[in-house]
């Protein structure tokens, strides 16, 4: 995925959930989980894997994280030695007690259950719409086109002029879109923008 958004030659990125924002090669905005809070994460027993821009890393060794990665279809994480050779805006935090009331007991995080003994952890309030609203102030001459897939996409359908969901992703989402596009293995993404887009382009 770095190689493609290589090619891509995009203008900027929204990484880890909203919790890094990068326009023009300059950061713009992001949210770094501290020491200290995976410190007490370690200390009450998770598992974890910590996302940072270019991979993911963890200083353990579980089956967990066989199990997660087998799930998802994703390589397993890169093991590191030390945290201080970690940078990470977002957590993957898996648990063999995934009921506990995580809220309370680490109030500045947000947990988001991703499957039955993962959940996905990023500093409190932190959401994909923070770096829109940024994006949006700086340039409010534009329009912004979100395609939603995962729940957590919904943040981004308040601030977004055109809403196109994918076929595949959270069908939830299907009601708050202006356009349902084919699935990701289908060339979604270019057939929203060679049918839909292109069409509302011709018609302006």
């Amino acid at each position: 995925i770095n190689d493609l958004i290589t090619d891509l030659k995009t203008d900027g990125m929204i990484l880890n959930n909203g919790a890094y924002f990068e326009f023009h090669n300059e950061e713009l905005f992001s949210s770094i989980i501290s020491i200290n809070e995976i410190s007490n994460l370690l200390l009450y027993g998770f598992y974890l894997e910590f996302n940072t821009l270019n991979e993911r890393l963890r200083i353990q060794d579980s089956n967990l994280f066989k199990e997660y990665s087998s799930l998802f279809n994703i390589k397993e994480s890169v093991k590191v030695s030390s945290l201080n050779e970690i940078k990470p805006y977002s957590l993957i935090a898996l648990t063999t007690n995934p009921e506990n009331d995580y809220a309370n007991l680490f109030p500045n995080l947000d947990f988001e259950r991703i499957s039955q003994y993962a959940f996905e952890v990023k500093n409190k309030n932190i959401n994909k719409s923070s770096p829109v609203e940024l994006l949006k102030m700086k340039f409010d001459n534009y329009k912004i086109i979100s395609f939603l897939y995962n729940k957590n996409d919904l943040d981004l359908a308040h601030l977004s002029d055109i809403i196109i969901a994918m076929e595949n992703g959270d069908m939830s989402l299907h009601n708050f879109a202006g356009f349902i596009t084919k699935s990701c293995a289908n060339d979604g993404l270019y057939f929203a923008f060679d049918t839909y887009l292109r069409g509302l382009y011709e018609e302006a």
